[in-house]
């Protein structure tokens, strides 16, 4: 770089030999790019980018390694610690792991924009991305629900933290060696709800041919996380045939009791005494009546369920299609909106004239 000297000497920086860690390099990732063509040799940016690129690449395999092993110092704490010595003792190996994890978010977040300053916005963007604190989560974590982070906050604040510390380490923020991470909790199939719309942080999509090979648990978990979401999907496949299956009986229902007040209507004999003729027309009025709410009914809700029959059948021929394997020139199909009715009351449907069945739409 024959022109740093120049430059340092015309910015008037002063290194301190009292903390060496803070010295500046002025690597070509220091400098903007027109600064670097005049300061550095030709192709050594480029040699910067590989490193750069290596090290963001390598900091991500030792944040999953880490995550890995919080993973199971975790489950070993649940299972093991008994005692108050073993919880402490625990609970320091965990803090431990908090740091390096801490360590190694540092080390990726100056890679990556080390790689922003020399390559600039590009498709590279989408296999290193920007590392949020609800980003690092294990293969089987999740971050806290608003009840638990209630709980979380409660118990913080009971123990004597303010609740600006409190709030710092529920975003990540945290003030105190260990707690600088959004908290995560490990799943529990029998208490955690809502995992069917759950996914896997990025950087689990982004894991390199050496872990698979390895002899770490990274394709084991990675297997039992694809038996969770292909169980996850096949019960959302068996809901959407239920769905379906409940939409077909409702309407059949209704068209079997309009035909059964049909038949109510007529099978009754018309009774020779003058004083029973207003009860025969009233009976006879009563369930034409009944038959007709029941086959304006059947309009209706298949007027109002097409959509949802449409989306059914969309899902289940090609998101959630049995022995359906996308390859890699295939991108799944997006579903487009949908519009659903809002049904009308019993009150508000005797109102309405035969024939009348407009609703308004309300979009979900």
């Amino acid at each position: 770089m024959p022109g740093l000297a120049d430059y340092i000497k015309e910015k008037g920086y002063e290194e301190s030999t009292s903390s060496p860690e803070l010295i500046e390099l002025f690597l070509p990732s220091f400098f903007a790019s027109m600064q670097r063509d005049l300061i550095c040799q030709q192709g050594l940016p480029e040699f910067e980018n590989r490193l750069r690129f290596a090290q963001a690449t390598e900091a991500l395999a030792h944040l999953r390694r880490q995550l890995r092993t919080r993973s199971f110092a975790n489950s070993y704490k649940t299972r093991n610690a008994h005692s108050q010595g073993a919880y402490t003792r625990s609970r320091l190996l965990q803090n431990q792991i908090e740091v390096r994890i801490k360590a190694v978010r540092a080390q990726y977040d100056i890679s990556r924009r080390s790689l922003l300053s020399l390559r600039g916005p590009g498709d590279w963007e989408n296999t290193l991305k920007v590392l949020r604190a609800e980003d690092i989560q294990g293969i089987n974590e999740r971050t806290l629900n608003e009840e638990e982070q209630e709980e979380y906050r409660r118990a913080r604040l009971l123990a004597g933290m303010s609740e600006e510390t409190v709030e710092g380490e529920l975003h990540g923020l945290g003030t105190t060696s260990g707690q600088e991470n959004i908290p995560t909790v490990a799943f529990n199939r029998s208490l955690a709800l809502g995992e069917g719309r759950r996914t896997l942080s990025w950087i689990w999509y982004t894991v390199t041919d050496e872990e698979l090979m390895g002899v770490g648990e990274v394709q084991a978990c990675l297997r039992v996380e694809w038996v969770k979401a292909r169980a996850r999907a096949e019960r959302w496949r068996e809901e959407v045939l239920l769905l379906e299956e409940e939409m077909r009986r409702s309407i059949a229902y209704c068209e079997w009791k309009a035909m059964y007040w049909d038949n109510a209507a007529t099978t009754r004999s018309r009774p020779p005494e003058s004083n029973d003729l207003a009860l025969f027309e009233g009976v006879r009025a009563y369930a034409y009546r009944q038959a007709s709410y029941e086959r304006r009914r059947v309009v209706m809700w298949k007027r109002q369920w097409v959509a949802i029959q449409e989306r059914a059948t969309l899902v289940l021929t090609t998101q959630l299609g049995q022995g359906d394997i996308l390859r890699n020139d295939q991108a799944m199909l997006i579903a487009p909106p949908l519009v659903v009715e809002l049904d009308l009351s019993d009150n508000e449907m005797e109102g309405m004239e035969d024939g009348d069945v407009e609703v308004g739409d309300v979009d979900t």
